[in-house]
């Protein structure tokens, strides 16, 4: 079963990297590198505006619905509650950036309708959490990749006709609303609709270390966007932008391991301690070792990569690479650390640990960008992967006696 929900997963994963990557790469190719500066940063804010209604409920639902398997409905819709009374804070931002015409009219009208979609997007992806729980893999795999090959196609015929950045953020919008349409009638015939009377500061103070955790944890890999554009070009952006999203696609596995590990190592938390240990140290030599591949293979072919996949005009990308190398080795290293964290009831000591990295990244980068530039945003980036690696080590090593190296337990 294990396998199954892993290949589902993959299926699920690999299918946004053609939203995620390749849409990406191919946007990269036909917009200017200005526009393209401007669409990124656009996609950023929004996706870090959204964060406000997801509120940590990608790991928390994922988990009490596979500890609570009776009440999924009821979880799910009191989640969507809580969700409904968070977008008035959204609304409300959006209102005032408006206001200013925050970071210039242009920009303010993307970010705008990117915010809207990523909005669709989030419920989306909300009630797909729990089929997680109950080994139907499949469901979410066949949603997440109809979604993202609409998304593809549709994207990338508007900006090859049009390359307007505003008419492709509109493209963005009409997938998002398909697909959360569709994604809300399939779990009403699925799991139907119970609702409940929600006391909804009780469910934030619950919910807060996980929304915390999520929060800060898109926020450290996207943080330095935000404080750059203050200090650097349109050109520039787009040309940082191209490399996280290169570094995250070479990431994305991780996905899989997260939204399976999950509801598996949390079954075991409590029936088989040493079943835990045993599986997490298989998977963590297996994901440090596909660290270390994938991190040669981008420094041995950086040039010829680039080329393949932004094109000569981000040929300047290649002084970057060595610098987004140690960051994916050093996400994939921690990966089952902290996981481990969360399904432990330690999610408060990983969420002071990504917290304390954040604020790490925030003031180092306010000293460092005006002076390095992007090649201060990548500095401080490896430092605070550095630091929040450490402390995932600790107490996972305080938490179980052992440093998940343990060669025997790979049989």
């Amino acid at each position: 079963m294990l396998l199954k929900n892993i290949r589902y997963s993959t299926i699920t994963t690999v299918s946004r990297l053609a939203s995620g990557f390749f849409l990406i790469f191919i946007l990269a190719r036909l917009l200017t590198l200005s526009d393209f500066g401007v669409l990124t940063y656009s996609i950023v804010f929004a996706n870090l505006l959204v964060l406000i209604i997801e509120y940590g409920y990608e790991l928390k639902l994922s988990k009490d619905t596979a500890q609570n398997l009776n009440e999924i409905s009821i979880l799910t819709w009191r989640a969507v509650k809580v969700k409904l009374w968070l977008l008035i804070f959204v609304i409300i931002i959006l209102f005032i950036l408006g206001i200013f015409s925050y970071p210039d009219p242009k920009t303010y009208k993307v970010i705008f309708i990117l915010c809207i979609a990523s909005v669709f997007n989030s419920f989306a992806k909300h009630f797909l959490i729990p089929y997680r729980s109950v080994d139907k893999f499949d469901v979410e795999a066949k949603y997440v990749f109809i979604n993202n090959i609409l998304l593809f196609w549709i994207v990338t015929l508007i900006a090859y006709y049009s390359n307007n950045i505003t008419a492709i953020a509109l493209g963005f919008l009409c997938v998002k609303i398909i697909y959360s349409a569709f994604t809300v009638q399939r779990f009403i015939a699925d799991f139907g609709f119970q609702s409940d009377n929600v006391n909804l500061f009780y469910e934030l103070k619950q919910t807060f270390p996980y929304a915390i955790h999520i929060a800060v944890g898109a926020m450290y890999l996207n943080v330095d966007t935000i404080i750059l554009k203050e200090f650097v070009t349109n050109s520039e952006i787009g040309l940082y932008q191209a490399g996280m999203r290169a570094m995250t696609a070479a990431t994305i596995g991780l996905g899989i391991l997260n939204s399976v590990l999950i509801p598996r190592l949390s079954s075991l938390v409590d029936e088989n301690k040493d079943q835990l240990i045993k599986l997490s140290t298989k998977f963590n030599l297996v994901v440090i070792i596909c660290g270390i591949v994938i991190t040669f293979i981008i420094n041995i072919f950086s040039n010829q990569l680039i080329y393949l996949i932004y094109g000569e005009k981000f040929i300047r990308l290649s002084n970057y690479v060595i610098y987004f190398s140690i960051i994916i080795f050093l996400r994939y290293f921690g990966v089952v650390y902290g996981t481990l964290l969360t399904i432990s009831d330690k999610q408060k000591i990983r969420t002071y640990g990504v917290l304390f990295t954040l604020l790490f990244i925030i003031v180092v980068d306010l000293f460092v960008i005006p002076t390095y530039e992007l090649y201060g945003a990548l500095y401080t980036l490896i430092a605070a992967h550095i630091i929040l690696n450490i402390i995932y080590f600790y107490f996972a090593f305080k938490e179980y006696r052992t440093s998940f190296f343990n060669i025997f337990h790979v049989k």
